[in-house]
């Protein structure tokens, strides 16, 4: 009742939803609360500062640039996660994805107006059942019909899903997964500090090569044969991954990112870790580092350092 009086019931809402997981008993911080208002007022800004650039007419596929693809796409693999977590009452990593959707359309600015369009709409209906009056807002604002809560939820297309930008979001999710996960087994309630290393690219280019040799053959020896010229200076490193790899190849990405593109999204994603864990939260390449957990990293899989 005191941060719905002082915040507003959308605030209060978002705040409970999103703190209180099932296993952890909920953290009443005024820092906590503050996130949930601060990310609120981000999305009203975000539509009401840029309702020149909402058109609720459909897109035209032809005149779509990447930054557009990427928007949609981002927008059809977000609404199938918030729908996915939503039903398996997984409220705080539904609201995460939202948060992280969030950023990509602060992100996108040589905004298509009827991409944009798409996108506000979709936002407003997926925190409807969060932030109901907030979603009302949104709904307003874009000059949609009638009332967001009178519209049926959101549909998403799986061929407008970039197969590369859905192993992001596995990386992300993996992350925060693993974080949580680190935290418990350590026993630490408040962390000070995270730190999320990525692999060398060495890794990237291995770990492609091992899921095409690993079509023709599981024989270990015969793959570090091949592999001991084009990786001589990582062969010690590479005689502890490949055979533990070859024996479960479910460690193993379905799509193997580009660096860079991984590096960049977890870096991307780093505000949103930091407003969910209430921490520092820094994003660092295992060569830059000298800590030895960043050894561990591989693609589509980072070490974490929690403190």
């Amino acid at each position: 009742a005191e941060i719905s009086g002082k915040y507003g019931p959308d605030t209060a809402r978002l705040f409970i939803l999103f703190a209180a997981l099932p296993e952890k008993e909920l953290d009443w911080s005024d820092k906590g609360v503050n996130g949930s208002f601060r990310f609120l007022n981000r999305v009203y800004n975000l539509v009401n500062e840029n309702i020149s650039h909402i058109s609720l007419k459909h897109y035209d596929e032809h005149k779509l640039n990447d930054a557009d693809k990427y928007v949609l796409s981002k927008m059809h693999l977000t609404i199938k996660k918030v729908t996915e977590h939503i039903e398996n009452f997984e409220f705080s990593l539904a609201i995460g994805k939202i948060m992280e959707y969030v950023d990509v359309l602060q992100k996108y600015k040589e905004r298509n107006k009827e991409v944009f369009g798409a996108a506000v709409k979709n936002l407003a209906l997926m925190m409807l059942p969060f932030t109901p009056h907030l979603s009302e807002e949104l709904w307003h604002l874009a000059k949609a019909e009638g009332f967001a809560s009178m519209h049926e939820w959101p549909s998403y297309d799986e061929s407008k899903i970039d197969k590369e930008a859905e192993a992001i979001e596995e990386v992300l999710d993996s992350t925060k997964k693993d974080i949580c996960s680190i935290m418990e087994l350590a026993k630490i309630e408040k962390p000070n500090r995270i730190t999320i290393f990525v692999a060398d690219e060495w890794k990237y280019e291995l770990t492609r090569k091992l899921k095409e040799e690993m079509e023709k053959t599981r024989n270990v020896s015969e793959i570090m044969k091949k592999f001991s010229k084009e990786f001589d200076s990582y062969m010690k490193e590479i005689s502890k991954i490949v055979p533990r790899l070859v024996k479960d190849e479910t460690k193993l990405p379905k799509v193997v990112l580009d660096r860079k593109k991984e590096l960049d999204a977890l870096k991307a994603s780093s505000d949103g870790l930091k407003e969910e864990f209430n921490c520092n939260v820094e994003v660092i390449e295992e060569k830059d580092s000298k800590e030895a957990k960043a050894k561990n990293a591989m693609p589509g899989k980072v070490a974490i350092l929690v403190e």
